[in-house]
């Protein structure tokens, strides 16, 4: 009830307020203007306020008043002021510092896209050659144009092997990449190690031979790891080489300050041109003529550096090709 311009508390409201509606109203939550965003860009414009103007003037205020008492407000607010052009001054130059570096990082974002895309797109076109292949063969079985012989499943087993060691080597590079790769490193003799990778190539054409130059030479190393540099290097040179060449693994010290042992696979082939020579560790780079996947030379780079060690290649056209690991 309205009494001498006042509400009464236990009556219904005002005059004009609905009859039988209580009184005061429950508050009604809407929520911050423009929802999460709006609320963190609140946040944001009062911490700047806050931060940039109110603090300041306050500490010109309070050195004001210290310096010469409240009769020198206007000296407060010139103090204050002076204080807000030296932190936009400070902040200009942070900015200016740290633009390049926020640049750098947005081209490495733009650089890795356009890397996993490249990826992605070499991943299906490595896949598809031996998957048409293979579908093409099975629906030959199929409609009875072709026995499935013994000549032709050697040839479609082949071509699973081709996926199965494209999709090795992916895992193995996503492993380096991500810097999950687990080594185990135990004292080697790398002439021993080398001599059982050879012996693996015993049958293959060319032939490959050892070349021990110095008996003795350990590493501290994953075997394993080294194991598969070491077939991915005379997998490409074989590839590299006709039957009537030659490939040789030499096994020597390294001279190299911090390294103890040096492993070459030098081979006779058709040899590598001088402008493919810096991009030849990249991913999915063969030669005009390889049938292999391309990542062999990426992969092996990635488990000797892994190591500590380092690995170069050195080639010549239609003289051959050099390839130096130090560990």
């Amino acid at each position: 009830m309205h009494r001498h311009g006042r509400f009464d508390p236990s009556g219904s409201g005002p005059p004009w307020w609905p009859e039988g509606e209580p009184w005061p109203p429950k508050p009604v939550d809407v929520g911050p203007p423009w929802g999460e965003f709006g609320q963190r860009l609140m946040r944001r414009v009062m911490l700047f306020v806050l931060g940039v103007i109110v603090v300041p003037l306050v500490i010109g205020v309070i050195l004001a008043t210290v310096i010469g008492g409240w009769e020198s407000i206007g000296a407060a607010v010139i103090v204050g002021l002076a204080i807000i052009v030296m932190m936009l001054i400070a902040a200009r130059i942070m900015f200016r510092r740290f633009n390049p570096v926020t640049e750098m990082v947005d081209e490495q974002l733009v650089e890795a896209e356009v890397q996993r895309r490249q990826l992605l797109a070499d991943v299906g076109h490595e896949l598809r050659t031996p998957l048409t292949v293979i579908r093409g063969e099975v629906e030959a079985f199929i409609d009875g144009v072709h026995e499935p012989d013994e000549e032709r499943l050697t040839e479609l087993l082949a071509d699973v092997a081709v996926m199965e060691r494209l999709l090795g080597d992916l895992q193995t590079l996503s492993t380096t990449d991500a810097g999950r790769l687990a080594l185990h490193p135990e004292p080697t003799d790398v002439v021993d190690l080398a001599a059982s990778v050879v012996h693996n190539f015993e049958s293959s054409e060319p032939a490959v031979t050892l070349e021990v130059v110095d008996p003795d030479v350990d590493a501290d190393v994953d075997p394993v790891r080294i194991r598969e540099v070491l077939t991915n290097l005379l997998t490409n040179a074989a590839r590299a080489t006709d039957a009537a060449g030659e490939v040789t693994v030499r096994v020597a010290r390294s001279s190299s300050p911090g390294r103890t042992a040096a492993i070459e696979v030098v081979d006779t082939g058709a040899g590598i041109e001088r402008d493919q020579l810096g991009t030849i560790f990249d991913r999915f780079q063969k030669g005009r003529d390889s049938d292999g996947s391309g990542l062999g030379l990426t992969i092996s780079r990635h488990l000797v550096e892994a190591h500590g060690g380092t690995i170069s290649i050195d080639s010549l056209p239609g003289q051959g090709t050099t390839v130096r690991v130090e560990l």
